[in-house]
C-alpha cells in the first residue's frame, strides 16, 4: 500500500488515514521521516510537525522479519536453481 499527498502543516497535526495500523508502515515529506503509530479503531496516524510544506508519502515497508525471510526464501531459490543446473551438466 502507498498514499501520497501534498500537505501543509502550520502546526503539528495528526493526520488519520484510511489504513489499518499494522506495524511496518513508514510516513516521509519531502525526504523527513515522520512518526506513525496506531489510533482510534487501529487506524494508522502520521504526525505532521509545524511547518510541513510538501509532498506526504506513505508506504507498507515491512518489518525486519519478514524482509530476513523474503532474503532467505530468495536465497533458497538461487541454492536450488543453481544445483538444477549443476545436476543437468553431470547428465
Amino acid at each position: 500500500s502507498r498514499i501520497t499527498a501534498q500537505i501543509r502543516a502550520e502546526q503539528e497535526a495528526v493526520l488519520s488515514l484510511p489504513l489499518y495500523g499494522f506495524d511496518g508502515y513508514a510516513a516521509e515529506a519531502d525526504g523527513q521521516k515522520l512518526t506513525v503509530s496506531c489510533g482510534a479503531d487501529r487506524r494508522l496516524e502520521v504526525l505532521v510537525p509545524a511547518g510541513t510544506d510538501g509532498r506526504l508519502t506513505v508506504r507498507y515497508a515491512g518489518i525486519p522479519l519478514f524482509r530476513a525471510g523474503d532474503a532467505l526464501s530468495l536465497a533458497s531459490l538461487l541454492f536450488l536453481t543453481l544445483q538444477g543446473r549443476l545436476k543437468r551438466r553431470r547428465k
